[in-house]
């Protein structure tokens, strides 16, 4: 072989080692390959919205001060009010926009009224309910939807200060559960300024003939399955899992470090997962985009979105970059679960093509710690009650008055905590959150509403 052919089989040798190299991560040029950017789903955005995008809350009024909240299968009611949104949207219609007495007012006639939390975009509502460009689509965050059920053919939508929006319809809807619901026992919400002297619309039961029972609850995995811990690293580290470094603390804590912390996953014996990625991009995607690639991550880590419910959406700034935030949660018995020391359970942050932050904490249920059936939780006004002292001390609340008259909020939830899942009362106090034991009273959380 002579030396110009040798030199050539030298720089072929050469060329392929260096991509070899180059997909194991071991750069001779400092670039890295990102298999999760090129990670796709076949599950499109409006399909997934479909499964996430749900009502927080349901109410339905009666007219007359009675109200009622549904508290159980809040699927089929927006499975109805769904098909009426579409075939109202679909229609080419005007969105003007009335004063919020005048919405009010509204609620005191036979409707049912949806709320989304901290609220969602139209657009974001529109796919949900598989439509493209409405007339909603131009409304930033929507936090409740109200359809009159007699006299008034509209649909109104609440958006943040107040501003209230109206559809005007050609005919008057009906939601078949509602009549149904209407013949039927129902528990009655008052609004606190029908019970106080004062101008807080607020709905809350003064008693409440239903029982659920506290749950014991469970890892989702096993922390010492050693092989299933090693496939979650893979899942989320993907191919920098091989060149990741990883602790094992004596309690089953696992933590795994790739470069110097450029990538950091935990996985916590109590079943609590925090993922970090700070090699993230410039790239300037939109929520439609980021709310994608957070769907996509959570489906490659095998976690079950459809049982998700997206609850916010926020736009913030992460090292001088746009990012988004999406907070979602689980229901157990269709009760809303919030989690002791992490609020909603899932949490990931987006920033361009990546994830830059994940929170997971899920729990499986593992049996009945206590049925409860005979026994009725405590109405929201007697652990007030319970808890006047409490209040007093943390806000200076001088009368009970004086709370009601800042309540915002009043949610029958599940609380986890202690690996319970414990029915509880959740109330909203001006800018401070409240978590009760529905049955003890006992407080089992307190702190600042988050943002």
């Amino acid at each position: 072989m002579n030396r110009e052919k040798f030199k050539t089989l030298i720089l072929f040798f050469l060329f392929l080692t260096s991509n070899v190299l180059l997909l194991l991560n071991i750069s001779l040029i400092g670039f890295s390959l990102d298999l999760k950017k090129i990670y796709k789903s076949n599950v499109s955005l409006e399909e997934s919205l479909y499964f996430i995008l749900k009502p927080q809350r349901i109410f339905i009024h009666f007219g007359g001060g009675n109200n009622t909240e549904i508290l159980e299968n809040k699927d089929d009611y927006w499975n109805e009010v769904r098909s009426i949104l579409k075939d109202v949207l679909s229609k080419e219609s005007n969105l003007n926009q009335i004063n919020y007495t005048e919405y009010l007012l509204k609620k005191d006639i036979k409707s049912i009224e949806l709320k989304f939390g901290k609220g969602i975009s139209g657009n974001l509502l529109n796919k949900s309910i598989l439509l493209k460009d409405t007339s909603i689509a131009k409304i930033e965050n929507v936090l409740e939807i109200l359809i009159p059920l007699v006299d008034e053919k509209s649909v109104y939508f609440l958006t943040p200060k107040n501003k209230v929006y109206k559809i005007q319809l050609d005919s008057l809807k009906n939601v078949s559960l509602v009549d149904k619901l209407q013949r039927d026992n129902y528990t009655i919400y008052y609004t606190v300024n029908s019970m106080f002297n004062t101008n807080n619309y607020t709905l809350f039961p003064l008693e409440m003939d239903v029982s659920y029972p506290i749950i014991k609850a469970k890892n989702n995995f096993d922390i010492y399955d050693d092989r299933f811990i090693q496939d979650l690293g893979k899942n989320f580290l993907n191919e920098k899992y091989d060149f990741a470094n990883r602790i094992v603390e004596t309690n089953g804590n696992n933590t795994f470090i790739y470069g110097y912390g450029e990538k950091v996953l935990r996985i916590y014996s109590n079943g609590y997962i925090d993922y970090l990625n700070e090699n993230i991009g410039d790239k300037n995607l939109n929520v439609e985009q980021s709310l994608d690639i957070a769907l996509n991550f959570l489906r490659s880590n095998n976690i079950d979105w459809k049982k998700l419910n997206l609850s916010s959406v926020r736009e913030e700034t992460i090292k001088n970059k746009k990012a988004y935030t999406f907070d979602f949660y689980y229901k157990v018995k269709d009760l809303r679960v919030e989690a002791s020391d992490f609020g909603n359970p899932i949490q990931i942050k987006v920033i361009g093509e990546d994830v830059y932050s994940c929170k997971i904490f899920i729990k499986d249920i593992d049996y009945i710690s206590e049925n409860n059936y005979k026994k009725n939780i405590i109405p929201p006004q007697e652990i007030l009650n319970m808890n006047f002292d409490l209040l007093k001390k943390y806000d200076n609340y001088l009368s009970g008055a004086n709370i009601w008259e800042n309540i915002k909020s009043v949610e029958l939830i599940y609380f986890l905590k202690n690996n319970k899942y414990v029915p509880s009362w959740e109330f909203v106090i001006g800018n401070k959150v409240y978590v009760f034991d529905a049955y003890k009273g006992e407080n089992l959380k307190y702190g600042l509403v988050q943002s």
